[in-house]
């Protein structure tokens, strides 16, 4: 199964940044190839054989990008497969940027050869009477009640459950409605000279870009909901998390498509005339760098959502923070999970307490507790609520089928496994030598007398 986990990553990985990048050979709001033109030149020949000679290339990438993806299960160790992982997105992400580049300098010199450019350089356009309407365009944060009060009836099934689902459901919802804030905090910004043409514009991307984050708000919170009441098998919950991200990313594809498509449309039935060329500003399509606009966040150019300008303040703490930060935590999880594939469950048994050792989830109980102690050779099945699963162990705490929540320390395919009941709680448990195992069942017996 884990196999299948790392192969969903990888597939919804390499799909993602293609279709985002795919959105480069499309134009939105007269930018192509993160290049402003006139309308008339997105028609030109030349442009639109750049375009075309871009758009097979990004799909040699994710064809090269899969190909290369089966040695990411080469390895058996988690700890080993998380950084493969690591290195083989970034490479993606440098690769596909790179051709972006290229492609994208090829129609700059173009478009300086036949002098198209569409307005001042070094201005940021807002228009005011828009300004005056905005807080009105954006669908009614009201729309987030069910999903916080699904989240809610979460908690209030702690006691029967867990408190994670309903912790994990309000941390998603309070996400998507920080989102919604960005979406609905966007500035006014004035593509054309007419303001009828701008407040069109400006309320396509408000009210469905603010919509779509209420309803993926909502169905996080109903798919929690439903997984946490029907407990079903691990298969089914991955299956079920699979279909959620696929759906996701299909929902912020077509939200972005149909406002890159209705604002284009209004554009080009209004004839509103571009202001401002922001070429300049732009570094690869990735970041924005705009020292004249005081936003932190802008809408992306190239893909969907949002980027940073790394001129403001917020914007290069974020910047920084995440060239910073996202090295330190993938160093960080490959240590932890190199902790586990190393690591060797072990018990410490006495007379008076048992003490079992293993990272994170290391756990000791009083021996006169131990209500019985029996070996299986096959593990039942359940659900994780924290922990590691992988091809090679399960470490952490599951609810298993006929045995409830349950504290597992167990390397898979090596029978037997000891199971200790305790009040409320059952222990596997099992060494790596299935000699030891005995060992410890044996020392357990002895020590129960």
């Amino acid at each position: 199964m884990f196999d299948i986990i790392i192969g969903i990553v990888v597939l919804t990985i390499a799909i993602s940044m293609f279709v985002s990048l795919q959105t480069a050979a499309v134009p939105k709001n007269n930018v192509l190839l993160n290049t402003t033109l006139p309308p008339a030149a997105l028609e030109n020949p030349e442009v639109l054989k750049l375009a075309k000679k871009y758009k097979k290339t990004n799909l040699l990438i994710l064809v090269a990008a899969l190909i290369i993806s089966p040695v990411l299960v080469f390895t058996r160790q988690i700890s080993w497969q998380v950084l493969l992982i690591a290195l083989w997105t970034a490479a993606v992400i440098i690769l596909g940027s790179w051709v972006l580049s290229i492609y994208s300098n090829r129609l700059r010199a173009l478009k300086q050869k036949n002098q198209w450019f569409v307005g001042p350089t070094h201005t940021v356009a807002v228009d005011t009477e828009v300004s005056r309407y905005k807080a009105q365009l954006p669908v009614s944060p009201l729309w987030f009640i069910p999903s916080v009060a699904i989240g809610l009836v979460l908690l209030g099934l702690a006691a029967k459950f867990s408190v994670y689902p309903g912790l994990v459901a309000l941390a998603g919802v309070a996400l998507h409605y920080l989102l919604y804030r960005l979406t609905a905090q966007s500035s006014a910004r004035a593509p054309s000279e007419d303001t009828k043409t701008n407040l069109a514009w400006t309320k396509v991307a408000l009210r469905w870009g603010t919509g779509l984050w209420v309803i993926l708000a909502t169905a996080q919170t109903i798919l929690i909901l439903l997984l946490t009441l029907t407990r079903p098998a691990d298969i089914i919950i991955v299956a079920a998390v699979s279909a959620y991200v696929l759906f996701t990313l299909a929902i912020i594809v077509l939200t972005y498509g149909k406002i890159r498509r209705t604002q284009n449309l209004i554009l080009t039935d209004t004839q509103g005339k571009v202001q401002v060329d922001e070429d300049y500003y732009w570094q690869g399509g990735n970041f924005y760098n705009n020292p004249q606009d005081r936003r932190a966040l802008v809408e992306k150019r190239i893909g969907y959502g949002y980027t940073l300008n790394i001129a403001t303040p917020l914007g290069k703490i974020a910047y920084y923070g995440l060239i910073i930060g996202v090295p330190v935590l993938l160093l960080t999880l490959f240590l932890v999970f190199i902790s586990f594939d190393t690591a060797d469950f072990a018990m410490t048994i006495t007379s008076d307490q048992v003490e079992i050792h293993a990272p994170l989830y290391g756990y000791q109980f009083p021996t006169g507790d131990i209500q019985s102690v029996t070996t299986v050779t096959d593990l039942p099945g359940g659900t994780r609520t924290n922990g590691a699963a992988t091809s090679q162990y399960n470490l952490g705490n599951f609810r298993l089928t006929g045995y409830g929540q349950s504290k597992v320390y167990v390397y898979k395919d090596q029978p037997p496994y000891i199971v200790i009941e305790l009040p409320d709680l059952h222990i596997f448990f099992n060494a790596r030598d299935s000699e030891q195992t005995r060992e410890y069942y044996e020392l357990l017996l002895e020590n129960m007398q």
